[in-house]
């Protein structure tokens, strides 16, 4: 699935960093940026300064697009990529929910049931999966779609982002809790389905 990722950032043709990476026994969370695909958005971050550095987005209105890679290959989790965008002024993400691709079973573990998948079947499978990561990766790292994020974020009703530290398993504070789970005071429109950054910026 890494190498699948590899695939369509070549494919996007996009400069990329890894901001975060987290490698267990059991899960790979892979955080990743790309510098070179961004949207300057003086608009949206003129009254927002970081609580952290106290910069303000009038002086740092860039957005970055990215991606979150998680997988289980013991069978711990399903695997899932999630268009991520990065504010620059705090370096928090924005985790778009809606269009996370999602697979389960990856390799040997099929679906359940009666017929036992041969080894041809596996393969097959692991392919299509294979594709689709390269395909999403290289339409998320476009700036044609951190634009039309943008749009939803602009349009969307208007709630205050409150200052709350970051989540201790991220070290760029990325925002990936359920919106369900998140106080009423951190959050956006729910038709928008777009996860603000925790921690991330104050009016």
């Amino acid at each position: 699935m890494l190498l699948a990722t590899l695939a369509g950032i070549r494919d996007a043709g996009a400069q990329t960093t890894i901001d975060g990476a987290d490698l267990t026994d059991r899960h790979m969370h892979v955080r990743v940026r790309s510098d070179s695909v961004r949207v300057l958005t003086p608009a949206l971050l003129r009254d927002y300064r970081s609580p952290f550095t106290g910069e303000r987005g009038a002086d740092n209105p860039v957005v970055w697009a990215g991606f979150v890679l998680t997988n289980s290959e013991v069978g711990a989790g399903a695997f899932s990529i999630t268009p991520r965008l990065v504010v620059q002024v705090c370096n928090n993400g924005l985790t778009i929910a809606r269009d996370a691709m999602r697979q389960v079973h990856l390799g040997a573990r099929l679906e359940e049931g009666t017929v036992s998948w041969s080894r041809d079947t596996q393969r097959k499978a692991l392919a299509l999966v294979t594709a689709k990561v390269r395909d999403s990766v290289a339409a998320f790292l476009t700036v044609d779609y951190v634009e039309r994020q943008l749009t939803v974020v602009r349009e969307a009703p208007l709630f205050p982002w409150t200052t709350r530290p970051a989540p201790s398993r991220s070290s760029a504070g990325s925002c990936i809790t359920p919106p369900s789970s998140r106080p009423s005071s951190c959050g956006t429109s729910s038709r928008a389905a777009i996860l603000p950054p925790v921690g991330c910026c104050t009016p």
